[in-house]
C-alpha cells in the first residue's frame, strides 16, 4: 500500500515546481479580482446636475441675444429642430403618391389589330404582356378566339377574366397557310404545327400529292380530332 501511495501521490522536483507556479498565478489572479474595483473606480456623474446643465444649455440656445445675426440664429434654431423636420420630410417623401399617377384607360380593344400601346391600356396588361400577345398573334396568324390568350406564356385565367369583357375580335384578318405550298419552315413556325408535324405533312405531299381538302389531315397519325379543330381556321387548300 505504501508503494502504491508513493507511485501515485509523490511528485518529483519538476512537478512540485510547476504546482507552486500554478498556485502563485491563481493567488495573483484572485488578488487582482479583489483589488480591481478599488483601483479602477470611476465616479458616475450626478444625474441631477447633468439634467440642470442640459436645461441651462437649452435655455441659452432658445434665448435671443441682444446683438445677433438673424440668419445665424434662425439657422441654429432650425438645426435644433432638425430631427423632427427631417423625419417629417422623409415620411412625406416616401409616402406613395399613387393617386397622382393616371389610371389606365379601360377601353374595348380589337385583339387582332391592336398594337402594344393599345393592349397596354387594358387592366393588368403591361408592356411585357403586350409584346408577348403581339408576338404570339403573329406566330398564329391571328386569334380566332379570345381564350387563346391563355396560351400566351404567363397569362393566367385571373388576368383573362379581368379583360375578357374589354375585347372584341375580327377573324377576317386571320392569315392562313396553304398546306400544299407552304415550306417546312413556314409550317414549323406555327405554334400548333411545329417541325415534327410539318415534316409529316411534307412527306405526305411527296407520297400522295397535294391535299384535296383540309380534312385529309385527319389521315395523319399525329393529328387528333382536337388538334384538327385547332388547326382548321389557320389552314387552306388551293
Amino acid at each position: 500500500m505504501k508503494q502504491i501511495i508513493r507511485d501515485y501521490f509523490t511528485f518529483n522536483k519538476r512537478e512540485r515546481r510547476g504546482i507552486f507556479v500554478l498556485l502563485a498565478i491563481l493567488g495573483l489572479l484572485m488578488l487582482y479580482l479583489q483589488l480591481a474595483p478599488h483601483l479602477f473606480r470611476q465616479e458616475l456623474p450626478d444625474l441631477a446636475l447633468v439634467e440642470v446643465e442640459l436645461e441651462e444649455k437649452d435655455a441659452a440656445e432658445d434665448s435671443v441675444p441682444e446683438n445677433y445675426d438673424q440668419n445665424d440664429y434662425k439657422l441654429r434654431y432650425e438645426t435644433k429642430k432638425r430631427y423632427e423636420t427631417r423625419r417629417k420630410d422623409t415620411v412625406h417623401f416616401r409616402r406613395p403618391e399613387w393617386k397622382k399617377y393616371p389610371e389606365k384607360k379601360i377601353s374595348v380593344v380589337e385583339l387582332n389589330s391592336a398594337d402594344t400601346l393599345a393592349l397596354d391600356q387594358l387592366p393588368g396588361i403591361g408592356p411585357a404582356f403586350a409584346r408577348r400577345i403581339v408576338k404570339y398573334r403573329d406566330l398564329l396568324g391571328g386569334f380566332v378566339s379570345t381564350r387563346q390568350l391563355l396560351e400566351v406564356y404567363g397569362f393566367d385565367s385571373t388576368r383573362f377574366d379581368a379583360i375578357k369583357n374589354r375585347l372584341k375580335l375580327d377573324t377576317a384578318s386571320v392569315k392562313k397557310l396553304n398546306i400544299n405550298t407552304a415550306s417546312l419552315e413556314e409550317l414549323g413556325k406555327h405554334p400548333y404545327i411545329k417541325y415534327p408535324l410539318a415534316k409529316v405533312i411534307l412527306n405526305y405531299r411527296k407520297q400522295h400529292g397535294a391535299f384535296a381538302s383540309i380534312s385529309d389531315l385527319k389521315q395523319l397519325a399525329p393529328v387528333s380530332e382536337q388538334l384538327y379543330s385547332r388547326l382548321r381556321p389557320y389552314l387552306a387548300v388551293e
